[in-house]
């Protein structure tokens, strides 16, 4: 199955990949904006943008089952490796807000970049990168102090951010000006800008590997 938000009808259609037709529609949020599955799917975490939560769905009984207030206008949503972290881009607070899965609590609440939108999350270094949309920059987090350790900048208006599967390099989409900032997470260094067309936006995953 696919799960895709429904932003104007509040909820999250349930898409039969055999059948390819809609077979379901769970009710969650206003707004529903970031959406991400567990790794073993029993579990689908959605951040209702204008009721400023996130709520976990049991796809089992396509219910449900907890919500977690956060900060204001909750959209990118990334999860830990272990699945025992929920990081949550809060565009209005300017913040990141980090759920323990385990208590299904907000346990940090990091201070980013004007206007947050999406979230990449590289294991190997435990750090996170935050586009940030206002700041036209991506803020990097270090996951063992909960700390911003750099500010990148990378283009006008930055939006969706994904991560290469060596997790060597983070990509971003800059609506503004049209181009994919390519940033190397050892280095934390912009090391090129791919020029693509007008209107460049990007959200979840768009790198494949090959």
């Amino acid at each position: 199955s696919v799960y895709i938000a429904d932003w104007y009808r509040h909820s999250i259609a349930v898409l039969d990949t055999a059948a390819l037709k809609v077979v379901r529609s769970i009710k969650v949020g206003l707004s529903p904006a970031g959406i991400i599955s567990s790794p073993g799917g029993k579990l689908i975490y959605v951040a209702n943008r204008d009721d400023n939560n996130v709520v976990i769905v049991d796809v089992t009984s396509a219910s449900v089952v907890d919500t977690i207030p956060v900060g204001k206008a909750p959209f990118g949503l990334a999860l830990s490796a272990g699945e025992d972290q929920l990081y949550v881009a809060n565009v209005q607070s300017s913040s990141v807000s980090v759920i323990d899965i385990a208590s299904r609590q907000v346990t940090r609440e990091i201070e980013v970049g004007l206007f947050p939108y999406a979230i990449g999350y590289v294991d190997k270094h435990q750090r996170l990168f935050v586009t940030n949309q206002w700041d036209n920059s991506l803020s990097v987090i270090d996951l063992e102090n909960y700390e911003v350790i750099d500010t990148i900048d990378i283009g006008e208006y930055p939006e969706g951010i994904d991560v290469h599967p060596n997790q060597d390099y983070v990509y971003v989409a800059n609506w503004f000006d049209g181009t994919i900032a390519v940033v190397d997470s050892n280095s934390l260094e912009l090391v090129e800008t791919i020029k693509t067309g007008e209107g460049t936006r990007a959200f979840g995953k768009f790198i494949l590997s090959r």
